[in-house]
């Protein structure tokens, strides 16, 4: 799915796919306790699995998590 979405919308083929790894769901993994929360939660998952850290937190994060995503995309640290 990602490699197809990938390539309909950057009109390229997504490099290096098959050196990702699949990092599985434990009972421990943080979940959202909302239905509008998922975004945070994708952008916390990604910073967190990419620097190989644990994945600690929760809902009660959120607004710290939000000011930190805030921060970054207006510094220009998030972009496409």
């Amino acid at each position: 799915y990602i490699e197809d979405a990938h390539l309909a919308v950057k009109r390229t083929a997504l490099n290096n796919a098959n050196e990702w790894k699949i990092v599985d769901c434990m009972g421990d993994t943080p979940a959202q306790e909302n239905g509008y929360d998922c975004g945070v939660f994708i952008c916390i998952f990604c910073d967190m699995i990419s620097l190989d850290l644990p994945l600690v937190f929760s809902q009660e994060h959120l607004s710290r998590c939000r000011e930190k995503i805030a921060l970054a995309i207006m510094n220009g640290k998030y972009n496409t």
